[in-house]
């Protein structure tokens, strides 16, 4: 049987989903001196293509490490702290976004994923990210973006799946 019919998206609705890309593709291009210590009010997907990152996220103690193929999803709200983990450049992309699913709600808070993971099918994929890094507009998000971004994010997501949550509403 081929992957895809076990795959935690492969019965949601293709007109279901409503992907919003926040801004341009950040095209990550960072000195051995970089760090970051930020909050983002959406979703950001990074993607490293070259040098080491080292990522902490939320209250966690513990730092991740992105090398080359290594995508790793920050969820919106949630403080992350990162510094160039090597002495080489540190090349990627960088892009906030966030996923309705009907509309209604954040589909990726109702998914538990691994925080990192290789990139599936990396021999295909790697050319795709070059390409999307290449080509993304500084000033603006375009639709051909936009359906790029789609297939990398689906591709994490089915990589990093490990199971739905359930999301209890806060009481009014």
């Amino acid at each position: 049987m081929d992957k895809s019919e076990h795959s935690p998206l492969s019965h949601i609705p293709v007109e279901s989903l409503s992907l919003r890309l926040a801004r341009s593709t950040i095209r990550m291009q960072h000195d051995a001196g970089w760090k970051i210590d930020k909050l983002n009010p959406v979703h950001d997907l990074i993607i490293c293509l070259s040098g080491q990152i080292s990522y902490r996220v939320g209250e966690s103690a513990e730092p991740v490490l992105l090398s080359p193929g290594d995508g790793m999803l920050i969820p919106a709200l949630t403080r992350f702290r990162g510094v160039n983990a090597g002495d080489a450049p540190i090349l990627g992309i960088a892009q906030h976004f966030s996923l309705e699913l009907f509309r209604q709600g954040d589909l990726i808070r109702q998914m538990a994923l691994r925080p990192v993971v290789r990139m599936p099918n990396w021999e295909v994929l790697e050319s795709l990210i070059w390409h999307f890094r290449q080509n993304a507009p500084r000033d603006r998000t375009t639709l051909a973006q936009h359906h790029l971004f789609m297939v990398l994010l689906l591709a994490y997501l089915e990589e990093a799946f490990v199971e739905w949550q359930v999301v209890r509403s806060v009481p009014e």
